[in-house]
């Protein structure tokens, strides 16, 4: 029954009401509310407490909110009253409705259950029907997919015979699927399928890996004579990568028959793509890595075999007794062969680098769009690439050592149970029992011998191990024309790569440095050491032997017209051993071991070197004549008439030598080395580096410098104009050393007091001018000559008038001996120089002639100032004048008289004081 609407609102004031009492109650009893229960006595014993702290004073107040409440109770009981009874009868009308449908439910339920025990009683029957059916069912669709299985393995060997690998891929992918939906490896009697799969699988990865090989090392003989143009190859490479980075579609010619695939670079990523499908792409790049020696090494004995089949009669002639100090370079016939054995590598080797490129680029492509890096850089099949390079051309250029460093060496013993010591413990008899086990696997192998066999079982494949013609270090010329083509188009293709620093034009220099040029040295050396042998060329004939070998060498490396510094340094080696050969024999014959002569002490004197450089005579003879020098020489002083010879030889030996070496000399500019952006110019720059036996444009062999290295040229030169000085020294110092101790002995030897006069010259003299005329025989020289006889009379002069103090007694006979001897000599010397007015003895000839002038004419002499000798030789002159009288005195024992006496030594005495 539907309320008012005013006692719906009546009944909600009501209960406000209500709240708002019970709320003020909360808030201002809040003494009596504050324990979660209140007895009655616990709130009017408050009220009854009439003290100060009692709530007697507020009980009114309590009566007040007691009446509210129940007044505020009874509205709400007599506001709400019909509301509540109208519920009260819903509810009555919902429980009985509820009760209908649980009757309903327990009827619908019990209708299940029968329904339930009805189903049960044939599942049984059912279930059995069900499986026999699902099992027919497996069994045909299992017969089905062997059936088509087997159609695929007879299209896949087809298709295998036609090498279409990409499809055969495809198949085996889509057999593998069959066999993992439909469980078929889980059959025992069908495991032969898997089995098969798996074999087929693992054929595949073989047979596209060996036909990628087949491609990258031309094994197709077609492909052999193909050659390559450095331009177009590059371009298809660049076309093709591009295409391919730029998602060339190349899944439209798996449709097609491989036979009809004309770009050898799609085919190329057929392959690479199935292996790549095949989970086989990152082996198969190692072992590209991996076999890349030894597939190069197979492709040059291949190709070495061509050539011996198709050249047999050249390579016999070639081969017979050549040998590198036969001759320069290599005859025609060998360098026939080499021509074609090396220009069918390098051809080859284009071929395979550029197929190593496209394939590696390719699998750097394919590995990045699967979120994978390869774990190898091109750079690390370059180098292997350029080392067998290098193998090949080093078997070519050199007989004495193994070009097939490739190859691991055997030389490391993995068993030598010999080094090891089982005495005296448990081990020994192990050690026994093993030792006899390896003895029966290895009968060949001495275990208490291991170094003369070895475990190892030796590869009888290596590179090299016999070369078309013999190797020669002159077979570079050859080689290098090739090898320079073949790193023309190598530059082209790393350009590809170009994150990779990749430089083949160090192939060419380090091999070059490394490898060439040592063995030249020492070819050149070793022909040196030939040409020089002790005794087989006379000293005289030096220079005409090296000057062959040495024109010949700058001819065959082209010196003439560019400066190659590397050929120029071993030239420059060269020129230095020459130097060094004379200044061996110059050794030899002068500067031996011990050898301490007063000519060696002379020659070390830089004083009396500078002396004679200037031309300073005076000097020169000064030094020579001090200290008693000459008084000191004996005849052990003098050179030998060998070393003699052998002097003036190596002096003209020398001097011809560098007649014809100067004019060779020539200084032009260094080469540009500002090529790093062009690859032509890299390899012109190589041409003009290293390229030799070219022959020159012009008929005059020279030697080219630049403005640095002519220094080292000309210090070269330096050293033999040294050694030139050093031996016209010695021969100009061993002169004056004859003339000073032969003049010397004469002075001290024989007598000057003479009773009638003698013309005959001294024994002494004469011996000095065969001495003299000896030197003058052997100096054929004009300037040689000049050299050593300038200024002789300067010290012959001084000689003569030093030698005046050696004489204890002179009378005017003495003095004619004097004259004679000194004429004599004058004589001699005046026929050997061109100027005979150079040899001017008059000096010493004026000397003794004062002996004529009394000792009164010597101080009147020099008082005019007519005289130009020192004060000691004037004085020693008037000594001599008085010297007869002192001899007679000795002789009779008679004294002097007093007034010769005196008037000697005021004559000695007024000499000295014009002096002062």
């Amino acid at each position: 029954m539907e309320q008012p609407i005013n006692s719906v609102h009546n009944g909600s004031n009501s209960l406000d009401n209500l709240e708002h009492l019970l709320k003020e109650a909360e808030e201002n009893w809040q003494v009596l509310m504050a324990k979660d229960s209140v007895s009655a006595l616990d709130i009017a014993l408050p009220f009854l407490d009439r003290t100060s702290v009692g709530m007697a004073s507020q009980y009114p107040e309590f009566k007040e909110l007691e009446r509210n409440l129940f007044n505020g109770l009874q509205n709400v009981v007599f506001e709400n009253f019909n509301a509540f009874n109208d519920s009260v009868a819903a509810y009555q009308v919902t429980r009985e409705k509820i009760g209908k449908s649980q009757n309903i439910i327990k009827e619908i339920n019990g209708t299940l259950e029968q329904s339930g025990k009805d189903i049960m009683s044939n599942k049984e029957i059912l279930k059995e029907l069900n499986n026999n059916s699902q099992k027919y069912e497996q069994i045909i669709e299992t017969l089905d997919q062997i059936e088509i299985l087997r159609k695929k393995n007879v299209e896949i060997e087809a298709l295998i015979d036609k090498k279409a690998f990409y499809k055969v891929e495809r198949l085996l992918a889509e057999s593998w699927d069959i066999c993992n939906q439909y469980n078929l490896n889980e059959l025992e009697s069908l495991s032969h399928i898997k089995e098969n799969l798996e074999v087929q699988s693992n054929n595949l990865v073989e047979l596209v890996v060996e036909e990628l090989h087949s491609i990258i090392y031309l094994k197709n003989i077609k492909r052999q004579e193909e050659t390559h143009e450095e331009l177009k190859t590059y371009k298809k490479i660049k076309d093709f990568l591009f295409k391919f980075e730029n998602n060339y579609n190349f899944f439209d010619m798996i449709n097609k028959e491989v036979a009809f695939i004309d770009n050898d670079y799609e085919y190329v990523y057929l392959l690479l793509k199935t292996l790549k499908n095949l989970n086989s792409l990152d082996e198969t790049l190692n072992s590209l890595k991996s076999r890349l020696s030894t597939e190069l090494q197979f492709l040059f004995n291949s190709i070495q075999e061509e050539i011996k089949s198709s050249n047999g009669k050249n390579i016999q002639v070639a081969n017979l007794d050549m040998t590198d100090l036969d001759s320069f370079g290599i005859s025609d016939i060998g360098n026939s062969v080499l021509q074609s054995f090396f220009s069918r590598i390098f051809n080859r080797c284009c071929h395979v680098l550029e197929f190593l490129l496209v394939t590696y680029k390719i699998s750097e492509i394919v590995s990045e769009n699967s979120n994978c890096k390869l774990n190898f850089q091109f750079s690390d099949l370059w180098d292997i690439f350029s080392a067998e390079i290098s193998n090949l051309m080093l078997a070519y250029i050199s007989k004495s050592e193994s070009s097939d460093k490739s190859q691991h060496s055997n030389d490391k013993h993995m068993f030598q149970f010999n080094s090891l010591d089982f005495k005296n413990t448990k081990a020994e008899t192990f050690s026994i029992d093993l030792q006899s086990i390896l003895q029966d696997l290895f009968p060949n192998y001495d275990l208490k011998n291991p170094i003369t066999n070895s475990v190892y079982i030796k590869d009888d494949f290596s590179v090299n191990k016999t070369t078309l013609i013999p190797p020669n270090v002159f077979n570079m010329s050859v080689i290098l024309n090739n090898l320079l083509q073949f790193i023309h188009l190598s530059l082209q293709l790393v350009s590809i790569v170009a994150n990779e620093k990749i430089d083949p034009a160090l192939l060419c220099d380090r091999f070059m440095e490394t490898a060439f040029l040592p063995r030249l040295q020492h070819l050149l050396d070793g022909i040196f050491q030939s040409l020089f042998k002790d005794g087989t060329v006379d000293t005289e004939s030096y220079h005409n032997v090296f000057k062959t070998f040495f024109s010949k060498v700058c001819d065959i490396l082209n010196t003439s017209i560019i400066y190659k510094s590397e050929y120029v340094r071993i030239i420059l080696k060269l020129l230095n051993k020459m130097s060094s050969l004379y200044s061996e024999c110059f050794n030899k014959h002068f500067g031996g071991t011990g050898k301490n002569t007063k000519t060696v002490q002379l020659v070390v004197n830089s004083s009396l070197r500078n002396a004679s450089k200037i031309q300073d005579f005076a000097a020169e003879t000064s030094i020579l004549l001090s200290n008693n020098f000459m008084g000191q020489v004996t005849t052990r002083d003098f050179l030998t008439d060998e070393e003699l010879t052998q002097l003036i030889k190596l002096l003209t030996s020398i001097d011809r030598m560098l007649e014809w070496l100067l004019p060779m000399r020539r200084v032009g500019s260094s080469l540009n080395q500002d090529h790093s952006n062009d690859n032509d110019e890299k390899v012109d720059f190589l041409k003009d580096k290293w390229l030799f036996l070219e022959g020159s444009p012009i008929s005059t062999v020279l030697l080219t410098f630049s403005k640095d290295s002519v220094v080292e040229f000309d210090s070269q030169v330096d050293t033999f104009y040294k050694l030139m000085t050093d031996i016209k020294l010695i021969l100009r110092y061993d002169l004056r050393l004859k003339i000073g101790y032969f003049v010397s002995q004469m002075f001290l030897t024989e007598t000057w007091l003479l009773p009638y006069e003698r013309n005959r010259p001294s024994l002494l003299i004469e011996s000095l001018n065969k001495k003299i005329l000896q030197i003058d025989h052997l100096l054929t020289n004009r300037d040689y000559k000049t050299f050593v006889f300038q200024g002789v009379s300067s010290f012959a002069n001084k000689l003569f008038i030093k030698g005046a103090s050696d004489i204890v007694a002179l009378n005017e006979h003495g003095i004619g001996k004097l004259y004679s001897n000194i004429i004599i000599l004058q004589q001699v010397l005046r026929t050997l120089v061109d100027d005979p007015d150079e040899i001017n003895f008059s000096s010493c000839i004026n000397y003794y002639e004062m002996f004529k002038k009394t000792d009164k004419g010597i101080v009147d002499q020099v008082s005019r100032g007519e005289n130009r000798y020192s004060y000691e030789e004037n004085a020693q002159m008037i000594k001599l004048y008085f010297s007869e009288g002192l001899s007679k005195q000795m002789n009779t024992g008679k004294k002097m008289s007093f007034g010769a006496d005196k008037r000697c030594e005021e004559s000695i005495q007024a000499l000295k004081n014009l002096y002062k």
